[in-house]
């Protein structure tokens, strides 16, 4: 599919700094559209080994955050399935999950753990 670029979050702009940290080079695509008709995007993503990372971000967006409503929701529920139905791993960290340096050095590390499990299995 397509990567899009646009201004990182917060969440986003930590967890790619940690990533810078603790990934090993295992540069990522992200805003990553992974699905033919639907417009929804991976927060970050490791194409071949069709694994995703997505970050709840609680309270951005508007008033009570786009993941907090009943069609948010919804819409990350749909988002994930299709995620699965097409063969990808999808990783969700909140601010909370990566709220301090020893949470987020354990968040890499278990992407990077996932990675190399995909990566055994044939999705290189």
């Amino acid at each position: 599919m397509e990567s899009k670029q646009r201004k990182r979050s917060s969440l986003e702009e930590t967890f790619f700094k940690a990533w810078g940290e603790y990934g090993r080079g295992k540069i990522p695509a992200e805003q990553y559209r992974f699905h033919p008709t639907r417009r929804f995007l991976f927060d970050f993503a490791w194409i071949k080994q069709k694994v995703a990372v997505e970050l709840d971000g609680f309270g951005y967006g508007n008033k009570f955050g786009g993941h907090q409503t009943i069609v948010g929701i919804c819409n990350g529920h749909t988002k994930q399935n299709l995620a699965h139905e097409h063969g990808w791993l999808v990783l969700r960290y909140s601010s909370r999950c990566l709220g301090s340096k020893a949470k987020r050095q354990a968040a890499c590390e278990q992407i990077l753990r996932v990675l190399s499990s995909r990566k055994s299995n044939g999705l290189s």
